[in-house]
């Protein structure tokens, strides 16, 4: 991965949210509503607006547990969706709620490169006298 990118991912990823909590849950909720309430849940205009609602709700859903509810909250009223889907959830909500904490985990874990470490590791040891992959103390 390019480091311009995981840093982007890194600070995007920080400020917006929690991608389970805040993107994933809702968007799923909204998704099984729409067509209850007549909406075709795969129109590019549905799926454009949920995403742009998503995005800016999510400054302000903390990544905690419990967290993704109230993204819900948020996101249901602001497409016209009744949220009594929400009060149904919350009774299973810790069953979902691990499977988005493995997701916000791994998106944690994927803006980090094991090539960083190398290279920090092959700088300090050139630093020392040694050249690349031969350690200081070892040459001859």
């Amino acid at each position: 991965m390019p480091v311009s990118v995981a840093n982007l991912s890194a600070t995007f990823g920080a400020t917006i949210g929690q991608n389970g909590c805040a993107g994933i849950y809702p968007a799923m909720l909204a998704t099984m509503v729409a067509p209850t309430m007549g909406i075709d849940p795969l129109n590019p205009s549905f799926i454009a607006g949920l995403v742009g609602i998503i995005a800016i709700s999510s400054f302000g859903v903390a990544g905690v547990g419990g967290g993704a509810t109230f993204a819900a909250l948020i996101v249901l009223p602001a497409m016209g969706f009744p949220i009594a889907l929400v009060a149904l959830l919350i009774s299973i909500e810790p069953l979902i709620d691990m499977a988005r904490t493995a997701l916000n985990v791994n998106g944690a874990m994927s803006s980090w490169r094991p090539e960083q470490a190398r290279e920090k590791y092959s700088r300090r040891r050139t630093r020392r006298g040694g050249g690349p992959g031969v350690c200081a103390g070892c040459q001859s």
